[in-house]
């Protein structure tokens, strides 16, 4: 047996995991203390410590791969400071949490699977005046907001590029 696997076999998981030769699995509270530690410069905590919820966050649901693109913007236009390990550790959370199901991501696995060579067609008109001018159906339909949270999106698009009403066309419409 090598000097490292006798280590292996006298230390506990635990003390494994301390000593760096093994990674523990993520806990929930673990995960919650790192929103509490990046987050909350932004977003608001309520709900009890069993059950917390977080502004703008626990509202909505994605693909891990949604949750990347949050945590992307984040960093670029909101200066997080975020490790790699964190970063991670909360699509990880997030995604396990407040994941879509297969089935739900299913339609719009092109996306993820960057099909370039397929053309969307039978999306809501009202997605295609809006949102599909810029962005995939799928970008949309690989999430899960509640109404209200749509409503922020389009401020938040509003806010953030203040001529997106004059390009492609946007003004007809209120």
């Amino acid at each position: 047996m090598s000097n490292n696997n006798s280590k292996r076999a006298v230390l506990g998981t635990g003390a494994l995991a301390l000593a760096g030769l093994v990674s523990m699995p993520l806990q929930a509270a673990d995960a919650e203390q790192i929103i509490r530690d990046r987050c909350l410069a932004c977003h608001t905590e309520s709900g009890d410590s069993a059950a917390p919820t977080f502004s703008r966050i626990s509202e909505q649901r994605k693909t891990p791969e949604g949750w990347q693109m949050t945590l992307n913007r984040m960093i670029h236009l909101r200066d997080l400071e975020i490790s790699a390990e964190e970063k991670r550790a909360l699509i990880k959370y997030l995604s396990d949490t407040q994941g879509l199901a297969p089935s739900e991501a299913a339609p719009y696995r092109y996306l993820l699977e960057q099909d370039t060579n397929l053309v969307e067609a039978g999306a809501d008109q009202h997605l295609v005046e809006t949102c599909a001018r810029c962005h995939s159906e799928a970008r949309s339909g690989l999430q899960r907001r509640a109404k209200d949270e749509w409503k922020m999106l389009v401020d938040f698009h509003m806010a953030q590029f203040p001529g997106i009403e004059l390009h492609a066309g946007s003004r007809d419409r209120p």
